[in-house]
């Protein structure tokens, strides 16, 4: 498995940032969750093969652990429920995202899914369709993964058509709505992922005539959503009827963390220093957040404590901003922090809502919200290895595209 460009960071210089008692907390953790991720495990039969809940984000875990054993036998089991399984065709829970595990591991032909996502990708499409789970960025994501192969240009470039019909301008700028009309200010299912997508195919030399000017008309509208400075999180989690007024939770999927990211990968894709400077100053107003206003409650990837630690170590080693490695630090420890041997999968449990609104811990094992997550971003902070896992959560560039 090859581990290339993150951003424009040249390939040696990834660091592990835990150390002493922290690290050796970490291995421990690793090793418990390499275990308990060799099953039996109680998996949602729908996303049971997939890359966000299932055996394509285990394999992935075991792949960057170094276990090439347990990856393959993973990986087997992903590729072969295609074509076999019903699945849609989404990178987080579908058929795109069993085709970038394989695609990023050199583990298979993925020929008959480009076939299948150049006609996707053409279209029609209805608002909400650009996000990342389940839309075109995510799509844009696995086409990045296979340049540069000329089908995957090809898609990429009627990403950005595409795109830019369901694009709506205001005095802002340009943004894109979701079905009910609202606007989502997320990484996972909004605006921010269309910012680093555009950023990813400026870089790449892709369709730049269409995307360049459209990510300029996109980061001028982000930017204008900002809440005043000096009352904690400067982004809300969505706009529009029924949206709440207050700022988002410190998150990757949704909040400054995934929005801070997705504007250093317009930045860096666009040349653009006066973004990455904004970009900057938004990742280190998260750094300096307490704990109790970040709103973490689980170790996850997605909204977790692993998942903070991840973001703010992946803009460290990115800008090489002290603060930022602080704060990455002190949140890979609050992810240990939550372990509790013997529940959970390795000790690690997600927070999920009943109907009620009422807290519950779930054992999860998967990469999005779950241990192989967890796994993932603690082999980040330990090893020497880049994490270019993730670029599924558009925190890097595939090496052609940086």
């Amino acid at each position: 498995m090859q581990h290339a460009a993150r951003l424009d960071t040249p390939n040696d210089a990834w660091r592990p940032i835990l150390c002493g008692d922290d690290a050796v907390r970490a291995e421990r953790a690793l090793a418990d969750i390499a275990a308990a991720l060799a099953g039996p495990l109680d998996l949602e039969p729908e996303w049971a093969h997939s890359l966000a809940e299932g055996a394509a984000g285990i394999a992935t875990f075991y792949a960057y652990r170094g276990d090439a054993d347990a990856a393959r036998r993973w990986l087997r089991d992903a590729a072969g429920a295609v074509g076999r399984t019903r699945m849609d065709g989404s990178l987080y829970d579908g058929l795109t995202g069993v085709a970038w595990a394989l695609a990023h591991h050199g583990s298979g032909a993925t020929d008959d899914v480009d076939r299948w996502l150049r006609r996707r990708v053409a279209g029609p499409h209805a608002p909400g369709d650009h996000e990342l789970m389940t839309g075109l960025a995510g799509y844009a994501v696995y086409a990045l993964e296979r340049l540069p192969d000329p089908g995957a240009r090809e898609c990429l470039e009627q990403i950005v058509i595409e795109l830019g019909e369901l694009a709506v301008a205001d005095g802002d700028g340009v943004t894109w709505l979701a079905p009910d009309g609202s606007v989502n200010l997320g990484v996972a299912h909004g605006v921010p992922a269309v910012v680093a997508v555009l950023g990813a195919c400026c870089a790449a030399g892709v369709a730049q005539q269409r995307a360049r000017p459209l990510l300029a008309g996109a980061v001028r509208w982000l930017l204008a959503q900002r809440l005043p400075a000096g009352e904690g999180a400067r982004f809300r989690g969505w706009l529009g009827s029924g949206a709440p007024a207050g700022p988002a939770p410190s998150a990757w999927c949704y909040g400054d963390p995934g929005i801070a990211t997705a504007l250093l990968l317009a930045a860096r894709g666009a040349g653009e220093p006066a973004w990455e400077r904004e970009a900057l100053a938004l990742a280190r107003g998260v750094a300096r957040r307490s704990r109790s206003e970040c709103g973490i409650d689980d170790a996850g990837l997605c909204h977790g404590a692993a998942g903070l630690g991840h973001v703010l170590n992946r803009l460290h080693q990115a800008t090489g901003d002290p603060e930022l490695l602080a704060a990455a630090r002190h949140w890979l420890r609050r992810a240990l922090d939550l372990r509790e041997p013997g529940t959970g999968v390795a000790g690690f449990s997600a927070q999920l809502f009943r109907d009620d609104g009422r807290p519950y811990p779930n054992a999860d094992a998967a990469l999005l919200r779950g241990a192989a997550g967890v796994g993932l971003a603690l082999l980040a902070a330990t090893t020497d290895v880049a994490p270019d896992w993730d670029r599924v959560m558009l925190l890097s560039y595939a090496p052609e595209a940086a």
